[in-house]
């Protein structure tokens, strides 16, 4: 259930709302405080709030990190894709054009995987593309025994690995999340320590409302962030595949030509 809400759009607009609320919850509770008796500092609030900094920061790195592997795979697949492409243009015309085909449609394929609901039907078509590709690959050794030949299939195997793992990495980290354990701490602790510094600035003789604000609005932003980065599917931040496309149109230019 946590998921789905920390997913849904509901949270970017209700956190910043219950944010805002556990600050002005905290200066009423302090204006109503010192009302009766006197506030010491305790020294202790401080390290807390320092605590808190070092758990968010922790975790928008960890999602910062898994958002830079996302594209770091893509890249890879680039690459690789490219390789492929030009491995398979030392051997016979029929191999090369079949490399080709093989390429625009597990390419193209690749595309639709941040499409809702045809995540599972693109890893399966991606399997399938593979598995044909390789039993061709196969064949052709076979055929073809000749120590030239093999010396270039295994180049290209090799690339054709890179592909396959690549894609596999691409497609598993799109599913790698922070723990919810660790997303409920963050959102219960920010709601407490946003009351402590409400409470901190409503029990002085004067109440400074720019930290509150300041507080509000930077840690909105920063779970709102942190909560786009571990849902790629539907968040906005997305990795790009414009390296795949790039590949892709590279490899369609010679196919015309």
């Amino acid at each position: 259930m946590l998921k789905s809400f920390l997913d849904s759009g509901v949270f970017n607009f209700l956190y910043p709302v219950l944010l805002l609320f556990s600050v002005i919850g905290g200066i009423q509770f302090a204006i109503h405080y010192k009302k009766n008796r006197r506030w010491e500092n305790s020294g202790t609030e401080a390290p807390i709030i320092g605590i808190f900094g070092l758990i968010i920061s922790f975790t928008f790195l960890t999602s910062g990190n898994a958002h830079r592997e996302r594209y770091s795979f893509i890249h890879q697949e680039a690459v690789s894709s490219e390789m492929l492409y030009r491995y398979s243009r030392e051997l016979p015309d029929t191999f090369s054009m079949e490399t080709k085909k093989f390429l625009l449609a597990f390419l193209e394929n690749h595309y639709n995987y941040l499409a809702n609901g045809s995540r599972k039907s693109v890893v399966q078509k991606a399997v399938v593309l593979m598995d044909n590709y390789w039993t061709f690959k196969t064949d052709f050794a076979k055929k073809n025994t000749d120590l030239e030949t093999e010396r270039k299939l295994e180049k290209l195997s090799t690339s054709f690995d890179n592909i396959k793992t690549s894609f596999s990495r691409i497609a598993y980290s799109y599913n790698e999340r922070t723990p919810l354990a660790v997303m409920y701490l963050l959102i219960v602790g920010s709601l407490m320590i946003g009351f402590l510094v409400g409470f901190m600035n409503g029990v002085q003789n004067a109440v400074h409302y720019l930290l509150p604000v300041v507080y509000v609005v930077f840690i909105s932003f920063i779970m709102i962030v942190i909560g786009d980065l571990n849902n790629p599917f539907e968040g906005t931040i997305r990795p790009s595949y414009e390296d795949l496309r790039i590949v892709s149109d590279h490899i369609k230019e010679h196919l015309t030509k």
